[in-house]
């Protein structure tokens, strides 16, 4: 085998996990033809991704005041801050703020299924910590 054939069966198995993953079973496949949207609040997100967000701790919404670092100011204030979220077809992606010891960014990606939504693999901490 040479090193060309060995790079086109590299990227055959390649497109063809990309493939079986964006094959995934979406339930009823209600979501697929989905209208493009922009959630520029919270309150706007589905409820069963609210839930999952929930469990991942506390998170300001968009404007609200956060914990931004380390120095705790006051203690009820959380250490995540919503920025947006894009819907496109079945994959929601959220972004946020995360303070702290280390202020930056997160991304955590919802994948729905029928009428159920869970968190995609690869999504940051601490989102990615958790299954469903």
């Amino acid at each position: 085998m040479n090193l060309r054939t060995a790079a086109v069966g590299l990227i055959g198995v390649l497109l063809g996990a990309a493939h079986a993953y964006a094959a995934e079973p979406d339930g009823d496949g209600s979501c697929r033809d989905a209208a493009n949207r922009r959630y520029e609040n919270k309150a706007e997100l589905p409820a069963d991704v609210l839930v999952l967000m929930k469990r991942a701790g506390r998170m300001a919404d968009a404007g609200e005041p956060f914990q931004v670092t380390d120095a705790v100011v006051d203690e009820t204030l959380p250490f995540q801050r919503f920025m947006f979220a894009e819907q496109k077809g079945c994959a929601l992606s959220l972004y946020y703020e995360r303070g702290g010891r280390a202020y930056g960014y997160g991304h955590v990606t919802f994948r729905q299924a029928g009428a159920e939504w869970a968190i995609q693999p690869g999504s940051s901490y601490p989102y990615g910590t958790l299954r469903r």
